[in-house]
């Protein structure tokens, strides 16, 4: 009793119920202060909160914990449909190796990026962009000696925010891997608290535990699948849309041999640009042999950039390339009323394939 009453405390010390309510803080907030009892209290919250919303109906108590902690449900109005990580079965894990595709503007936030990739179980060679020299070499004091797989850091022009390193600075990267993960120290400083959970909500749907990596490697086994990325987090989903990028997405697609029409395909993308991926299906934008020239210069934009135009059409890529995605939650991360489907076989991945995959580009009856 004594212990759960120090771990209480500690709790209440570092952050509020409510922020817990909110999603604010991520997992590796609350193990800053509870440590291994971390998922026991997120899963007390959510009890706790579902008895506060519905104290006088058990069934739709129910429903909401069912949302929370996983389990099919009908979607209601605006949710999505997500595959639920870790599995509920263990897998072998079948890669070697893999690429981190990591932009990294914001370089006191290294440390906690390092604490994620020591989540990786499999071996990771890191490929780093940074805009100054001093960056890249606190970057390399940090990372000296902390992992086995190779570091090579790239300094690149402030232009064309994480999207441009990514495609222009490490294009010659892909074709060495089969298996990458595109992440950056994102901040979204302007947008204040409202988005002060995203950075979090990326590191713990898509680098939470190795256990969680190997439920994505095991998607990415299925040589259709190219790209896995994490249900859009919750501020976020007012905003996906087609925005001001029209104009800008209109030509590339031309260049993938698509017409795009703002009232017939469904907008859907990896909001925030990261995911982790089959090099493969980027390689329509690769073959587009974008420059820095070709993007925007920084002055603070929050849409209508060539950037925000090619996070847009990852998953246009990845389908033009004959590949399909899959989204994927943490249920105490999730949305109330997601369709959050558990994994409990190989065999329940490919069942869930209907339910997660809706292709963005319009099929043609007979496809």
């Amino acid at each position: 009793m004594p212990l759960l009453n120090n771990i209480g405390m500690r709790i209440l010390r570092y952050m509020s119920v409510s922020a817990l309510y909110r999603n604010d803080l991520g997992l590796n907030d609350i193990r800053k202060a509870c440590g291994r009892y971390a998922e026991f209290y997120f899963q007390l919250v959510i009890k706790l909160k579902a008895l506060w919303r519905y104290p006088l109906s058990a069934k739709k108590r129910k429903r909401y914990l069912i949302s929370r902690t996983g389990g099919p449900l009908v979607m209601e109005h605006g949710g999505e449909a997500a595959i639920v990580v870790p599995f509920d079965f263990s897998s072998t894990l079948s890669v070697d190796r893999v690429a981190v595709i990591f932009h990294c503007f914001y370089v006191d936030l290294v440390d906690e990026f390092m604490q994620y990739f020591k989540n990786i179980p499999c071996d990771a060679d890191f490929f780093i962009s940074t805009d100054s020299a001093e960056k890249a070499e606190e970057i390399k004091l940090r990372f000296f000696g902390q992992f086995k797989g190779s570091i090579d850091i790239r300094i690149v022009p402030n232009r064309g925010r994480d999207v441009a390193p990514k495609f222009v600075t490490f294009a010659d990267v892909y074709e060495r891997y089969n298996i990458f993960v595109h992440l950056h120290t994102k901040q979204s400083a302007r947008a204040g608290a409202k988005l002060a959970g995203w950075r979090g909500y990326f590191l713990e749907t898509l680098l939470g535990s190795p256990k969680i990596i190997i439920s994505i490697l095991t998607l990415l086994q299925d040589p259709k699948i190219g790209i896995v990325f994490p249900a859009t987090y919750k501020p976020i989903r007012p905003y996906m849309s087609w925005g001001r990028n029209a104009a800008k997405i209109r030509p590339i697609l031309a260049r993938f041999g698509l017409t795009l029409s703002l009232g017939n395909n469904r907008i859907e993308f990896p909001s925030g640009s990261m995911f982790w991926g089959r090099s493969n299906a980027i390689k329509p934008i690769l073959d587009l042999g974008l420059t820095f020239d070709d993007f925007d210069l920084e002055a603070g934009q929050v849409d209508g950039t060539l950037a925000h135009a090619i996070e847009r059409v990852i998953l246009y890529s990845c389908e033009v390339a004959n590949l399909e995605w899959r989204k994927i939650s943490k249920p105490y991360l999730a949305v109330p009323g997601d369709t959050l489907i558990r994994i409990t076989s190989l065999a329940s991945i490919k069942e869930a394939r209907e339910k997660v995959f809706i292709p963005v580009i319009p099929q043609v009856p007979g496809d």
